[in-house]
């Protein structure tokens, strides 16, 4: 059941001063799982995900994204469990580092499927050894 999942992924990036560009691009391929008897193949995974960062001031920055994904049909057992996917988020958030070893992140993503629409809203804080 271990190591069935591997990821490549490339990072590029363009900085004028004070907005940096940035693209990611990934790739997931999922191997076939093997459990009791059943066959489990979820399906591969590709993502472009171009975002835009903007330097509020040296403490705050703002960033702006959109993210494609598109996602293989899923099998158990040979059979199709579902079809071909692709979806389209929509990214925003801020940064703010409070201090040299605190950063607080505030991230909201709306994700359109041809199935369904989905909301998430993050908010972390981040401490650096």
């Amino acid at each position: 059941m271990f190591l069935k999942t591997y990821t490549l992924f490339a990072s590029s990036y363009y900085t004028v001063d004070p907005i940096v560009f940035l693209i990611k691009t990934s790739y997931r391929l999922n191997i076939t799982k093997k459990y009791n008897n059943e066959s489990i193949k979820n399906g591969n995974i590709f993502i472009i995900n171009p975002k835009i960062y903007f330097a509020v001031n040296p403490y705050t920055s703002i960033n702006w994204a959109i993210k494609y994904q598109y996602k293989n049909k899923n099998r158990l057992n040979g059979k199709i469990l579902s079809n071909n996917e692709s979806s389209i988020s929509y990214m925003f958030g801020v940064d703010y580092e409070i201090n040299s070893k605190y950063n607080m992140s505030f991230n909201f993503e709306k994700k359109n499927t041809t199935d369904y629409s989905i909301s998430n809203i993050d908010l972390s804080l981040s401490y650096k050894f």
